[in-house]
This record gives C-alpha cells, structure tokens and sequence, in this order.
C-alpha cells in the first residue's frame, strides 16, 4: 500500500499481443499516469524509497521515473486520492494531430492542447473519454539520464521583460536581481487545477479566463466581426446614397477635410485627414 492507500502491484516478464504494431493514429503504450494525493511529497518518497523510482522534477506536479522517459508517474495536488489522467503515447506530433482528428470524428475533441509542456517538453492533447476519466495523446517525451538535474517549481515561471526607459544606457541600469537567481517580478501564482479526473471540471478549466501566465495554457482569444450595421459620424462622413435622417447609415469621405477651428466638435471615434502645411 502506499500513502494514498493504494494497492501497488509489481509484475514482470508481461505478454505482447501477436498483432500489435504501430500506427499512425492510435497509441503505441501506456507512457504515464498522474495521480490527486493530499500528501504530494510523501507520495512521491514512497515510490522512490520502495521501488527505485528517481524525481525528475517539480513544479505543480512532482515528477518521478523508472526508466529515461522523463516520468512514469506524476503526483498533482488534490483534495483526495484519485486519478488524475492516463497518458498513451503517440508515434510522434503527427500522429498526436492524427489521432486527434480520429478522436473528434469519434465525438471525443480535444478539450486542452494541442501544446507542448515544460516538465517533459513533451506534445499533449487531452480528451475526456467515455467514462468521464482524462486521457492525454503525448509524444516526444524527454530522455534523461542520471545526469538530470532536478528542477524546482520556480524554473517554470515565465521571467518579466526587461523595462528600460528610452534613452537610458543598459549597462548603467543596476543589476536585475533574477539575473542572481532571486526574480523580482514573479508570476501571480496559478490557483491549482480545479479537475480531479473529472470532464466537467476540464471543460470548465478550459473556458475560464486566464488572468496570469501559464506556459503551457491554451488561450482561445474571441475575434472581433465587423459590424455591416455600423454607422460612421463626425464631418468627414457622407450620407451613403443620399439617404437623409438620424440612424441612417453614412459612408467614409475619403476626400474630406476639416477646418481646425471645428476640431472642438470631432466625433472623437472619426477618423478625419487634415491638410498639409502648404498645399
């Protein structure tokens, strides 16, 4: 048993299928599952005093492996200990946008991604699967070996540009103190993901506005239509098709111009062109 109180079993010498061989649009393996714990820390410890595992990294989640794939299991914070998602791993990116394709046509879309992650660098797209459980199509996962330096939360955070004034030599500006390792503008931190396996929880996740940065969110930023209803004010607007009366639609007179001592009563949304000194 381990903190959480689950039941580990330990297996060998595993059968393959006669007929498996990869394809490009379906999984090769399983590559790793992410667990919700209370206890992250202990968690994690258990894994690797009892069966050998080695921490990757950390930064929300903590990351360990059995092997050089960059982790087998990932603990994320949670108010209880249940599963967080299962990773299958995909032939390489074409084939995580292949079998992100096939999943959509299947009614599964992608409900985060597709990106690439930090811890890992590897390319993710996520579904909710059938039973309301996450799945994550992942490739590219990074090799390490018993040279990797574990990394701590605070080489994820997105470091702040630097603002100098115009004019100002760089070299006169006194040291940044990020440069020091200590970063004086830090990321707001990120509330910790609200899912706890749950697709309703995701989709929520997915639609809620990011107010901070997070390197591997995915954004959809809504674009703006044009009105064909808009109307143009101000003195450099024409009555379009000698239409007269309030509310009717005007058009832009490319042509016009303003005498200065009418500025006072510019539509301040109009756009106007102001003859040149001289001509």
């Amino acid at each position: 048993m381990d903190p959480d109180g689950r039941s580990v079993r330990v297996i060998a010498e595993d059968a393959r299928h006669a007929d498996a061989r990869p394809l490009p649009d379906r999984p090769e393996r399983i590559t790793h599952l992410v667990f919700n714990t209370p206890r992250q820390e202990d968690a994690a410890a258990f894994w690797v005093r009892a069966l050998g595992f080695e921490v990757s990294d950390r930064s929300l989640l903590t990351f360990i492996r059995c092997n050089d794939d960059h982790h087998s299991i990932a603990f994320h914070p949670g108010g209880s200990s249940t599963l967080h998602h299962i990773a299958f791993e995909m032939d390489g990116i074409d084939s995580v946008m292949r079998g992100a394709g096939r999943m959509r046509d299947a009614g599964r879309p992608v409900e985060w991604g597709p990106g690439r992650h930090g811890p890992g660098n590897n390319v993710f797209a996520y579904f909710i699967a059938p039973d309301d459980f996450i799945v994550e199509y992942t490739a590219e996962v990074q090799k390490v070996d018993r040279n990797h330096r574990v990394r701590e939360p605070g080489a994820w955070a997105f470091p702040p540009r630097p603002q100098r004034p115009m004019g100002r030599d760089p070299a006169a500006q006194p040291p940044d103190e990020d440069r020091t390792g200590e970063n004086p503008v830090r990321r707001r931190a990120v509330p910790p993901l609200k899912w706890q396996a749950s697709g309703q929880a995701l989709r929520e996740m997915a639609e809620e506005p990011k107010q901070n940065f997070d390197p591997d969110a995915t954004v959809a930023l809504p674009i703006a239509e044009p009105d064909p209803e808009a109307t143009f004010t101000g003195p450099n607007a024409k009555k379009a098709s000698g239409a007269d009366g309030a509310g009717q639609r005007s058009a832009f007179d490319p042509d016009a111009t303003v005498n200065p001592a009418e500025r006072a009563n510019l539509d301040p949304d109009a756009t106007v062109r102001v003859p040149s000194p001289g001509k």
